[in-house]
């Protein structure tokens, strides 16, 4: 980190603040490098502006000035963190830098980069679809070539570029394997996380998987009969380490069927008093879309509007779509994994819900192009969930369609099979090289 850009906090000036006011010449003439005030101490702006430690950009909480040693340099204490989603650290004034005014300025969240104007059409447009759509659509992304409002990550596939491609994120606390509350914090600080989502036990770990937490309850631990106890203990141990960071209003309390049972459960914990957003999680495990449909209206009748519901992989089916066009305050967001995960395998899905192969090229920047065709599914689910969908045009065909097919050929899809495809690391494996061929 060059001068220009910080200077190192033992340097700066250790004049006392109420002589600085007394003398504006002297403050004018000298300068305080980059204190606003005149009479702002080192400790004050450093809890204003932040340090740079380690390389890092990092929060102050508290500063501690305690005198000058005999060289003449400044001599004190900093409490630091990289994120409320991780303790803080004291480290000494010799092992941080006070960055610029300017450098403080780059580091804002509207800093944005010059694009050229050709773009903007496209991007006008863009955004103008996902301003429509009433409900935040959570990508599950691990690609950082295409930009998306919301993007959702498991703790186990987190990345910092990756993160950087959306505006709000979401980390997952696993659906095929455990994490503790500290292996799914730490990701949430890595990545600087919007939300994140409770640990709990879905009954559909795989201990196989790696970063599969052993430590996390289970059916087999004493006391622990049944897996709705197994479920409510992992977002215990969670909520307990929430409460010591104070980060409850970042926590997404997820709820599992039979979900009246579980909201009981939360209620007499307190868990619905600390947080206003619950996802409804088991999805993937209702095979009857009108069931999924159902267990949705289920939550919002209880819960009412004073929460914001999350809904954990609805899927992409005519019905379930139609619905959430229809009744837009039934969920606030949901997230979908199709985006990224569809042009990972070759295919690219239409507005039915099936899927067409599509061969990418491979080879340099091969992650570009699955990222392109993302956008454009993301984009065409934005787009049918909104007003900007004509339902009878859209809805009206794709469901008659389908219900044509339904008699003519009963479903015998396996919904245990489609949950270990959807959780099959065949398709992470593809995913991550996708993100990083280039």
């Amino acid at each position: 980190m060059s001068l220009a850009r910080s200077t190192p906090v033992p340097e700066l000036d250790p004049r006392d603040p109420e002589e600085l006011r007394e003398n504006l010449s002297a403050y004018q003439k000298h300068g305080t490098r980059g204190a606003r005030d005149p009479g702002e101490t080192v400790a004050e702006e450093l809890e204003r502006k932040g340090a740079i430690y380690d390389g890092d950009f990092v929060s102050v909480l508290n500063a501690f000035t305690f005198g000058v040693d005999p060289d003449g340099y400044l001599q004190g204490e900093a409490e630091i963190t990289h994120s409320q989603f991780e303790d803080p650290v004291t480290v000494s004034y010799i092992d941080l830098e006070l960055p610029s005014d300017r450098t403080v300025k780059t580091l804002g969240p509207d800093l944005t980069k010059s694009l050229p104007a050709y773009y903007a059409e496209e991007l006008t447009r863009r955004e103008a679809v996902i301003d429509a759509c009433p409900i935040d659509i959570y990508c599950s992304s691990i690609n950082p070539a295409w930009g998306w409002p919301h993007k959702l990550m498991s703790y186990y596939e987190a990345r910092p570029g990756a993160a950087e491609s959306c505006e709000t994120l979401i980390i997952d606390s696993g659906f095929n394997r455990w994490g503790s509350p500290d292996d799914v914090l730490a990701a949430a600080a890595k990545t600087d996380a919007t939300y994140v989502m409770a640990t709990d036990v879905t009954g559909l770990e795989d201990p196989e998987k790696r970063d599969h937490n052993p430590a996390m309850p289970s059916t087999d631990d004493p006391g622990i009969e049944t897996q709705q106890d197994a479920a409510l203990e992992g977002i215990q141990r969670f909520m307990e380490r929430a409460d010591e960071l104070g980060i409850d209003h970042r926590v997404i309390l997820p709820l599992q069927p039979p979900y009246d049972d579980f909201m009981d459960a939360c209620e007499r914990r307190g868990w619905l008093d600390r947080v206003d957003y619950v996802s409804v999680g088991g999805l993937l495990t209702i095979d009857d879309v009108q069931d999924r449909i159902k267990a949705l209206h289920t939550v919002r009748d209880r819960l009412g509007d004073d929460y914001k519901i999350h809904a954990l992989a609805p899927g992409r089916d005519p019905a379930m779509m139609a619905e959430l066009q229809d009744h837009p305050d039934l969920i606030d967001s949901l997230d979908n994994s199709t985006p990224e995960q569809a042009p990972g395998n070759d295919k690219i899905p239409d507005a039915s819900g099936e899927q067409t192969r599509h061969f990418f090229p491979r080879g340099t920047h091969a992650s570009t192009l699955r990222g392109a065709a993302s956008v454009m599914v993301a984009l065409e689910t934005a787009q049918m969930l909104s007003p900007l969908c004509n339902a009878e045009d859209t809805y009206g065909e794709v469901l008659d369609s389908y219900d044509d097919e339904e008699e003519a050929e009963p479903a015998s899809e396996d919904p245990q099979r489609e949950i270990q495809d959807w959780a099959n690391d065949d398709a992470g494996d593809a995913l991550s090289a996708a993100a990083t061929s280039d």
